[in-house]
């Protein structure tokens, strides 16, 4: 075997190890850091909306919410498969934490077009960042969680071809409603920047970029739809739209005119 050639091996192994390890580590340190001590005012929420999906309560008709319920959704799926405690909360927690942060790795390595060192970086820092502060499932890094996955999957796209690249469009706008339907301005947030991303990947054909809107619409569309055909057989649509999107709304103008009014205090306080 020639020396190039087992020199490029091994350094291939070394990379995959070393992105194991921060895998392994981004489940460790969130695994530590939650079982340090209990907010329990927003974990509590988590804690009992989980439950009650577990008892097969439905969020809207059963129990009101002023976010969407894929967190709670998915806190319910760990509950089931961990039992009620607040350990599979913190199981909940690392996983998605390892999730996101293979994401960010794999977008590293995509934007980089060759040198890992900025996917390592990128990994580590997510690792630390992304849930440990918490501990536990919030409704924003999920959100956070599933809009990282619609730009890895745009990014994806940029380097596949048809079906799988279609695939992936597809899925990105699958992923960013699911981000809106765990916090509502978290996914919002989003949308533009992923619209933004198909756009300049597309600069050089306008037809190109109509197909690769219309997929990532349509992936949208889907979702929307699915939840809609859910909310309509399993929960009260009208009670989605009072606390998810009237009061929710009300509370985040509200917020923002505060903001805006004492701009400065917050400038100061940062």
């Amino acid at each position: 075997m020639p020396f190039s050639t087992f020199k490029g091996r091994t350094l291939h192994l070394l990379v995959a190890l070393t992105k194991l390890a921060i895998l392994i580590f981004a489940f460790g340190i969130t695994w530590y850091a939650g079982h340090r001590g209990i907010f329990l005012l927003d974990q509590s929420t988590i804690f009992d909306g989980g439950w009650r999906v577990l008892q097969g309560q439905a969020p809207y008709r059963d129990f009101y919410l002023v976010f969407g319920p894929l967190a709670f959704w998915l806190q319910a799926l760990f509950f089931k498969l961990c039992g009620v405690t607040f350990t599979a909360m913190v199981v909940s927690a690392a996983v998605v934490n390892v999730v996101a942060t293979a994401s960010v790795m794999r977008m590293g390595q995509l934007l980089s077009g060759g040198p890992t060192y900025p996917a390592l970086i990128g990994g580590l820092v997510t690792a630390i960042w992304f849930q440990p502060p918490y501990g536990t499932l919030s409704v924003e890094q999920v959100s956070f969680l599933f809009a990282v996955l619609a730009l890895q999957g745009l990014l994806e796209a940029g380097r596949l071809t048809a079906p799988s690249a279609k695939l992936c469009w597809f899925l990105s706008g699958c992923s960013v409603v699911l981000a809106c339907l765990s916090k509502q301005n978290a996914g919002a947030f989003f949308v533009p920047v992923c619209l933004g991303v198909i756009i300049v990947q597309s600069l050089e054909s306008t037809k190109r970029t109509l197909a690769r809107l219309g997929l990532f619409i349509a992936g949208a569309l889907g979702v929307a739809l699915a939840f809609l055909i859910w909310l309509r057989l399993f929960s009260d649509p009208a009670m989605f739209w009072r606390h998810a999107v009237a009061i929710a709304g009300e509370i985040g103008k509200n917020g923002s005119a505060a903001i805006s009014r004492h701009w400065w205090k917050t400038y100061s306080c940062a």
